[in-house]
């Protein structure tokens, strides 16, 4: 029965947040929205703890929720802004999200249904020769490739729980509806995982490689010829200077008005608007120093640190995911406080689970 409950819980809460952002069919200021995110996250956690008990061994990853209950009471006390109870419930609710894959063995085929529904949206969009710019109902075309993203690791998550091995096929798709989507950073960061995961997969020989990597040099030259992407993907890489653009302009204005105390606070809730007019500084790095200050620091150096332990380890399919994030990361708000962030959470963990795992003498899943 707490099986099943677990599992429903995961399923409503994915297949929402997903929905939410594709459709907008709930207001993100409605009070149904409030319960269907906090509700879900909030119970998914406790029963998490309830069933899987703490494991002290997983304290990196708990240490994340003193991590920001210290940066929320920052954000109380030092900025008198109250927004933090809705990050910090995303951000714990994650964190049980992320405990809950490493402690359940079952299979989670909502995952599958979940990518299958978003991708065949999207492709099926491309058929139909819709306008990517009017697509998303709340959101700009540039997060189509944030939502196909984070469904396409979470299905590459699934295979390695079950484990199975990965196949080249969903990155190749998250790059051609990057490509449809237009935003620069979805197509790098897609390009990014296609290309780490051919050459990274242990599965494929040589000519294997070089077929698929030949194949996607001929898909990148039609869609050069073909007069309406070539403007809208392949020239504004060049065309755009890169001292006019907005994110490089953001960057710069938001460490040259560093100070002291700003550096172990971050700024004030309000300031956000002196670097960009709509108050969005379109860098998830940023966003998490502005927000909680050397907490964001130190988040920022234990991801690196993570980063470092799946190189050392030679874990390079987990690394090339990983880096497909953070790049996208670097040009929108898309990691913590986000609603996928347990994503990121898995694969920075994921090593810290199988040696925990085989020191208990548990069965190990790898890819």
């Amino acid at each position: 029965m707490i099986d099943i409950l677990l599992y429903s819980l995961f399923a409503v809460y994915i297949v929402f947040i997903t929905t939410q952002r594709m459709f907008n069919h709930v207001a993100s200021s409605s009070m149904l929205y409030n319960i269907i995110l906090s509700g879900s996250l909030t119970l998914t956690l406790i029963i998490t703890v309830l069933k899987y008990k703490i494991d002290w061994k997983y304290r990196e990853l708990l240490s994340f929720i003193v991590f920001f209950l210290i940066g929320s009471m920052i954000e109380v006390i030092v900025k008198g802004s109250f927004a933090f109870a809705t990050s910090f419930i995303l951000l714990i609710g994650n964190i049980g999200i992320t405990y809950y894959l490493f402690k359940e063995k079952m299979n989670l085929p909502i995952i599958k249904y979940l990518y299958y529904f978003v991708v065949s949206f999207f492709l099926i969009s491309i058929f139909m020769d819709k306008n990517p710019k009017f697509l998303l109902e709340n959101l700009s075309s540039n997060h189509i490739s944030v939502i196909v993203l984070y469904v396409t690791v979470l299905y590459y998550i699934e295979m390695l729980r079950e484990s199975k091995n990965w196949s080249i096929i969903p990155a190749i798709i998250f790059f051609i509806i990057s490509v449809y989507a237009g935003g620069r950073s979805g197509i790098v960061s897609s390009a990014f995982m296609v290309s780490g995961l051919v050459f990274f997969n242990k599965n494929s020989n040589k000519y294997v490689k070089f077929i698929i990597t030949l194949a996607f040099i001929v898909f990148l030259s039609i869609l050069y010829n073909y007069s309406d992407f070539r403007y809208e993907i392949f020239e504004k890489f060049y065309t755009r200077s890169i001292q006019g653009e907005p994110r490089i302009n953001i960057i710069s204005s938001y460490f040259s008005n560093l100070s002291i105390k700003s550096i172990m606070f971050g700024y004030e809730p309000n300031y956000v608007y002196s670097f960009f007019h709509t108050g969005n500084l379109h860098n998830s790095f940023l966003v998490l120093h502005y927000r909680y200050g050397i907490i964001g620091i130190i988040t920022m150096i234990f991801i690196v640190k993570k980063i470092l332990k799946l190189f050392v380890n030679r874990k390079f399919y987990l690394l090339v995911v990983v880096m497909s994030i953070l790049i996208r990361a670097l040009t929108d708000t898309i990691l913590i406080p986000f609603y996928f962030d347990f994503v990121l959470f898995y694969l920075l963990f994921y090593l810290d689970f199988k040696t925990n795992n085989l020191r208990n003498g548990d069965e190990v899943y790898e890819n």
